[in-house]
């Protein structure tokens, strides 16, 4: 069913997403790149248009008041965190592992595409290369750190995202892990969800404090500086 819905002095809410130079707007919790301009505005298409050939769209008037929209989309809206910097990531689009029917090895999965392993980086993490270079000659590639988890001079496992080290602090439904800020001393409500895929499910990237510093030992654990 056709949804158009008119809408008159709704203001504009807009996002910037880490790594982008551009802002979305962000309506009904879906989000819209910019793609046309108009008389009196610009066009915005839902950003799922390429991925899941998506019609939705918004239009902006110039002086940011959503003017007009169709609201229909064919999936569900993509979930971001606001990082400590203002900027959001999409927490549904970490890269996971998956494993394939009939292959002994695992799969990089990112943003709906999939990566073997293919060689090394600097500081020990891997190198990924789209499936498809054989194939298509695709030339996409992902470096994925080293340092996902570390271990702390106590033996423990924190979970390292975005220079903030976070503790195992309960389970969630799926049966993955709650991660909650390692600064609970500073009352900080941060926290991450990981599923048994290993996927960020769910984020609060939010700190009120700096993030700590590691130093890296011989023996590979990591020691608090500050």
């Amino acid at each position: 069913m056709t949804v158009i819905c008119v809408i008159f002095q709704l203001t504009a809410e807009y996002i910037h997403i880490a790594g982008r130079r551009s802002k979305l707007v962000i309506y009904n919790e879906y989000t819209f790149s910019k793609r046309a301009p108009l008389r009196n505005g610009i066009r915005y298409a839902c950003s799922c248009a390429l991925s899941k050939r998506c019609k939705a769209y918004v239009h902006v008037s110039q002086d940011d008041i959503v003017i007009k929209a169709y609201t229909d989309h064919n999936h569900e809206p993509i979930k971001y965190a606001k990082t400590p910097n203002g900027y959001y990531v999409n927490i549904l689009r970490f890269p996971h592992y998956i494993e394939i029917a009939g292959r002994g090895s695992k799969l990089l999965m990112y943003e709906e595409y999939t990566y073997f392993r293919s060689g090394r980086v600097r500081d020990g993490g891997s190198r990924f290369t789209c499936s498809g270079y054989g194939s298509k000659g695709c030339k996409a590639h992902i470096h994925i750190s080293k340092t996902a988890y570390v271990r702390s001079a106590k033996g423990s496992i924190l979970l390292l995202l975005h220079n903030y080290t976070y503790s195992k602090n309960g389970f969630i439904r799926d049966g993955g892990l709650r991660y909650a800020c390692s600064q609970m001393a500073k009352h900080c409500k941060a926290y991450v969800h990981v599923s048994k895929l290993n996927q960020i499910v769910k984020a609060d990237l939010v700190h009120n404090h700096e993030p700590p510093s590691y130093l890296l030992t011989k023996e590979g654990y990591y020691v608090r500086t500050s």
